[in-house]
């Protein structure tokens, strides 16, 4: 729809009237591939992995490779130093390693000591993440459930309060009851209908927070995010 319009439809099939079946293994699965949650904690904790690759490496003996070019015009005499320095014609060089073994050694280890700290943190924030996020699960599948239980008792109610205030305007055409019988009676279908109506709510609130915990909610909407 556009934002700009006054008036914009919702599509039905959005509204939920009846609690769909939940495969409990699929859905989890989908959980820990989808939430973004749940992604970003394992990400963080995988990245954790190159702090401790690096802080190891410090504590390895470092070995660098140096080398030098260079024109220093020494020769037997002036003459020759000056036009050797002058033509550029017998530069010198040098090429060797420099082998560093760092006695000791306490900053790199205190390092890897605080990368290997930062890496546990990460991976209990994850576990953690994961314990929350199946709370929700669980708690969003509880929550379908009672609602859709709810949804069937209302409905039951709703259809005997129909047939009630059908039979009570029968009644009311053969003279065998009161116009104040047969509002009652409507007045009962309406708050009955009302509370199906509730009970729909809860029941797409609750597949709606079910959809938010596998991390399929924009799929479920079918909402495009750019």
């Amino acid at each position: 729809f556009d934002f700009d319009e006054v008036e914009f439809l919702v599509d039905s099939n959005f509204i939920a009237k009846e609690a769909p079946r939940v495969n409990r293994g699929e859905a989890l699965a989908t959980l820990f591939q989808r939430n973004p949650s749940y992604l970003a904690s394992v990400e963080i904790a995988n990245s954790e992995d190159i702090r401790i690759s690096d802080a190891r490496n410090q504590l390895k003996p470092r070995v660098d490779l140096k080398g030098t070019v260079g024109y220093n015009g020494l020769t037997g005499d002036f003459g020759s130093s000056y036009n050797d320095y002058s033509n550029r014609s017998h530069p010198t060089w040098s090429a060797g390693f420099v082998v560093s073994v760092p006695l000791g050694n306490h900053v790199a280890k205190s390092r890897l000591a605080e990368a290997s700290n930062r890496k546990e943190q990460a991976r209990f924030n994850q576990k953690r993440t994961e314990v929350t996020l199946l709370s929700a699960f669980d708690t969003a599948l509880r929550d379908i459930a009672n609602a859709s239980e709810r949804v069937s008792l209302v409905r039951d109610s709703v259809h005997l309060a129909k047939a009630s205030a059908e039979a009570e305007t029968l009644r009311l055409a053969s003279g065998k009851t009161t116009s104040y019988n047969v509002s009652q009676t409507l007045r009962d279908l309406s708050q009955s209908s009302s509370r199906e109506l509730a009970s729909i709510v809860d029941l797409n609130k609750a597949l709606i927070q079910l959809q938010f915990v596998l991390g399929t909610l924009p799929e479920h909407l079918r909402v495009d995010i750019k």
